[in-house]
């Protein structure tokens, strides 16, 4: 009978982790850190107690097979982590869309040699509107992930018992998963992973090797026989819960701490506002009364001493608002123009506009300029939008010096090149602009 159960709990491990790898390869859907471990344990749970049933007092082979089993479950789910996840910005093997602008972006974003730059910008974003899931994934999640390592490595191998080959072992280990990061531009390379990953797995080996602990452990994974006082067992398990309790308790207050940002910088933006503007029928010169890089703005006569933005009831004029802000207030042209401010807008450089039918299939695109030599025309992104099938999108040519330079404009979706424009800039005196497209 008991090895008919077994049988059935082995067959049901079985089944979770086919399962387990059905959802991990179905296109567009992605399983949460939670959710894989969630499925992987209810192999795990699975296997030991088919294990259990089919080992005897003089035969634990079955649980040291499982041992085993666990181990490589462990090294699939980190792998899937660190290199598959799409929730962290994991790519998986990209190395074949390898190109100098993805590499130097890498370079710039995700790669750090400088040990405790990550940890200590981290700490000091614990206050700040960083999602707590960030922080602490990033901080205690990089410390947890190779825990494991200090229960598996000293159980199946012998060597691995020694303090300082298990160091070496995990250090090379972790060094491995960042190198392939690096090589497959999937996630992050970060010296600081190494240190807390380390750390993580020598806080564990250490805490194995006191003899209640290893004692516990050898009881439940290999079925060994040694004595464990009720005082000893309650005295670990008090621990354990203070551990467990102390993070719990730092999550919960961390998550106080980001919502209590979060609403004080939503304050900023969701505020009640109405426009106070008497002379919107006023025909005379226009004034300008703000610009932004790109563009001028124009009441249609003068009267900008006159134009209020009403906000949580107090009283201050748009212009002082649009150029020199002393509130704490978020504030913008495009907001105020929703509550009822009226203004002409004029473009300050010369631009085009260009319209692209998006391909079927396909949500949006966007759009990369690049011009020879940026130290004669600069270019700018100006508005996008889509209008039925096409995008509409307008760039900007900004005369720095006299000279002449091409500029490349693509418009690209999943990484392919939609539809291109080449044109020659020419930059005269007085910085007129003069340009054509290159056909």
């Amino acid at each position: 009978m008991k090895k008919i159960i077994s049988n059935i709990l082995y067959i049901l491990a079985l089944l979770i982790l086919i399962f387990y790898f059905i959802l991990e390869f179905t296109p567009n859907f992605d399983m949460s850190e939670f959710g894989r471990v969630f499925i992987l344990c209810g192999s795990v749970i699975s296997l030991y107690f088919g294990g259990l049933l089919r080992s005897t007092k003089d035969n634990n082979k079955p649980m040291k097979y499982n041992l085993w089993i666990f181990f490589f479950l462990y090294l699939l789910l980190l792998i899937t982590l660190t290199l598959f996840d799409n929730l962290w910005g994991r790519n998986g093997f990209n190395i074949v869309k390898w190109n100098k602008e993805i590499f130097d972006n890498y370079i710039n974003n995700n790669f750090n040699i400088i040990p405790f730059k990550t940890i200590i910008a981290y700490i000091r974003s614990f206050d700040s509107l960083y999602s707590t899931s960030t922080v602490m994934f990033n901080l205690l999640g990089n410390v947890v992930c190779l825990m494991p390592l200090g229960l598996f490595l000293p159980l199946l191998f012998k060597k691995q018992n020694k303090w300082y080959i298990f160091l070496l072992t995990c250090i090379l280990f972790t060094l491995s998963i960042e190198l392939l990061q690096f090589i497959t531009i999937s996630g992050s390379c970060d010296i600081d992973d190494v240190i807390l990953n380390v750390m993580g797995a020598m806080i564990i080996y250490f805490i194995t090797r006191i003899k209640t602990v290893s004692n516990i452990i050898h009881n439940i994974f290999l079925l060994e026989h040694h004595k464990i006082s009720i005082k000893e067992l309650i005295i670990v398990i008090i621990i354990t819960s203070m551990i467990i309790g102390s993070i719990i308790t730092l999550i919960h207050y961390r998550e106080r701490i980001f919502n209590r940002n979060l609403n004080k910088h939503l304050s900023k933006y969701n505020y009640s506002l109405e426009i106070i503007d008497d002379d919107q029928d006023c025909e005379e010169t226009l004034e300008l009364f703000y610009q932004d890089k790109l563009y001028n703005y124009y009441f249609n006569c003068p009267k900008s001493d006159k134009v209020y933005a009403l906000i949580n009831g107090e009283k201050y004029l748009v212009k002082d608002l649009l150029n020199n802000n002393k509130t704490d207030y978020i504030v913008s042209i495009e907001k105020f123009k929703e509550y009822g401010l009226t203004y002409t807008r004029e473009p300050k450089y010369p631009y085009i506009t260009f319209k692209v039918e998006i391909p079927e299939g396909f949500q949006s695109l966007n759009v990369v300029a690049t011009s020879n030599d940026e130290e004669i025309v600069e270019i700018a992104n100006g508005e996008e939008e889509i209008k039925g099938s096409d995008f509409i999108f307008t760039i900007f040519f900004i005369p720095k010096e006299i000279g002449e330079t091409k500029v490349n404009i693509k418009a690209l979706g999943n990484d392919k090149t939609i539809k291109e424009f080449n044109y020659q800039m020419k930059v005269g005196h007085n910085l007129y602009l003069d340009y054509e497209e290159i056909l």
